[in-house]
């Protein structure tokens, strides 16, 4: 007998809408967890730092709070964090781990 492998491939809108993450295929880093970029995600090996929830609203709270000289700037800043920019209440939670909602939402 052969072992068998199963692999759930499965979208998670709901998980990334959750803590602000970009969803769609063309971002630099699509996964809410990490930081792995989308030419490595396929590496089962790769190892990558967490997303920290800080970072991630100090980038939108930057871009939102930005004066008009200085939107491109910050918006440039959250875009290569593949941020989409909507502040999301679980900014504000910390979720019980020091990565906020991004270290909440169980990985796929």
């Amino acid at each position: 007998m052969f072992p068998v492998v199963c692999f759930m491939i499965a979208d998670n809108p709901e998980m990334k809408l959750a803590s602000g993450i970009l969803d769609a295929q063309n971002t630099n880093m699509p996964c809410h967890v990490c930081y792995i970029p989308v030419t490595n995600s396929d590496n089962p090996l790769a190892n990558y730092p967490f997303r920290m929830a800080e970072e991630s609203k100090a980038a939108v709270d930057g871009w939102v709070k930005a004066p008009y000289g200085n939107k491109t700037v910050m918006f440039a800043k959250m875009k290569g964090l593949s941020l989409n920019g909507t502040p999301s209440v679980f900014n504000d939670a910390n979720m019980g781990v020091p990565e906020g909602i991004h270290g909440a939402l169980p990985v796929d």
